[in-house]
């Protein structure tokens, strides 16, 4: 595909999403919050905004998925900041807790497992 063809076919999706934007704005934000109607220019302006803000911009779709994978190590984390919680929420001190393997109900899954608890 040559890069003229990517440019309009960017533009068209721009305008198109901005058509979008502006109808699904127009039609609810009025009635349901009282808000007034925007215009092609400002659905456009909000979509890019929620673009810059919320993300979407990621094109390297090999890797998006992969985020599965890091959260195995990110629990034994989250189960080891509850304990401390816990800890100093009951008057204790605020120490490192080694092994964590179920904290308040949450249990840790990847215990045994690459990256967990061990």
């Amino acid at each position: 595909m040559r890069w003229y063809h990517k440019i309009l076919i960017a533009i068209a999706v721009i305008v198109l999403l901005g058509l979008v934007v502006m109808f699904l704005w127009n039609a609810l934000a009025p009635e349901l919050f009282g808000l007034d109607k925007i215009t092609y220019g400002q659905a456009v302006g909000l979509f890019l905004l929620c673009r810059l803000l919320f993300g979407g911009h990621n094109h390297d779709h090999k890797h998006s998925s992969d985020w599965h994978k890091n959260a195995r190590n990110y629990r034994p984390r989250l189960c080891n900041w509850l304990a401390k919680d816990r800890n100093w929420q009951e008057g204790g001190q605020v120490e490192e807790v080694e092994k964590v393997e179920k904290v308040e109900g949450v249990d840790n899954p990847t215990r045994g497992a690459k990256g967990g608890v061990d």
